[in-house]
């Protein structure tokens, strides 16, 4: 007797195939069974930084808050203190040592003692470590930062001294920077606002806005896997509360201790620019100012601070 063979196959919302075959002649039982096609899946991890170790990696601030003249030099201005920025540092120090960072702080430096200590890191070993972290909270004006003595300098010639040929055991890993420092010339806002910004000097023939503070432009191995992260954009002010600290970094800290272990790191970046960017500032004359963060980034790979130990 001739049989023939009628084949159902049915799909669930897991990717679990049934099949039924059934023959047409009574008295055959019908045969069930069930095949599993399970989709092929990317590790979780696949496409990030590897992010495993315990520590992470150092976690340096330079917080810039009580400045000086140096009497006699030509060079040193007097710039006013930036109250609010222990607040700044003590948050970023606290986020930072959540996510399993050495965190070390320095207060009022000089330029030369910047120099050092970066050059310092810079000739460590890093083998141990996945990631490399640099803040610095000062004034800043006309594409440059100044130390504690009232002294400019570029942050490009700090950036440089932790570029791959002079730190090759941080290659590959990522380099995040985070910035607090106006990049305008606008200096007089409403009680307890201030902005991060030294007014322009006499004589001074700088236009800011022709000032390249793109670092990550050229395709060169010394600059891959660098991340800078600027509290606003080109030719604007950067926005600090003398009692509470300034906006983008403490919108930084708050997202970091809430989201650091649970988002990758630019989604995190996202939600910072999206709160900083809802807030107004005004000035004496009656002028309203915000303030948009933004990023430069050569990372190749995603960056997420899993917690330590997960899968």
């Amino acid at each position: 007797m001739e049989h023939k063979l009628y084949i159902q196959e049915e799909c669930d919302l897991n990717c679990n195939r049934e099949t039924t075959i059934m023959k047409s002649e009574k008295g055959f039982e019908d045969f069930t069974f069930r095949l599993s096609f399970v989709p092929e899946t990317k590790s979780a991890t696949q496409g990030e930084y590897p992010m495993t170790r315990n520590p992470r990696g150092y976690a340096v601030i330079f917080n810039m808050e009580t400045f000086y003249k140096v009497p006699g030099d030509p060079t040193s201005i007097k710039l006013e203190n930036r109250q609010g920025s222990s607040k700044d540092a003590e948050g970023l120090q606290d986020a930072f040592e959540k996510l399993r960072f050495i965190v070390d702080r320095h207060d009022d430096k000089t330029i030369a003692d910047i120099t050092t200590i970066t050059d310092g890191y810079a000739s460590r070993d890093h083998s141990s470590f996945d990631c490399f972290v640099f803040c610095i909270l000062t004034h800043g004006s006309e594409g440059k930062l100044y130390d504690a003595n009232g002294h400019s300098f570029q942050f490009e010639s700090i950036f440089k001294r932790l570029h791959a040929r002079k730190c090759s055991t941080l290659g590959g890993k990522p380099k995040l920077f985070f910035l607090q420092a106006c990049q305008g010339n606008q200096s007089h806002f409403g009680h307890d606002l201030q902005a991060d910004i030294v007014p322009l000097q006499p004589g001074s023939n700088t236009n800011f806005r022709e000032v390249n503070t793109n670092f990550l432009e050229g395709n060169s191995p010394n600059e891959a896997d660098f991340l800078v992260f600027f509290p606003t954009r080109l030719g604007l002010p950067a926005f600090r509360d003398d009692n509470q600290g300034s906006w983008f970094i403490q919108s930084l800290v708050e997202n970091l201790k809430q989201y650091g272990e649970s988002c990758p790191l630019l989604d995190i970046f996202t939600m910072v620019i999206r709160e900083v960017s809802c807030k107004r500032a005004g000035d004496q004359d009656g002028n309203h100012y915000d303030q948009t963060p933004k990023f430069d980034s050569s990372l190749s790979k995603t960056v997420f601070f899993r917690p330590l130990g997960a899968p």
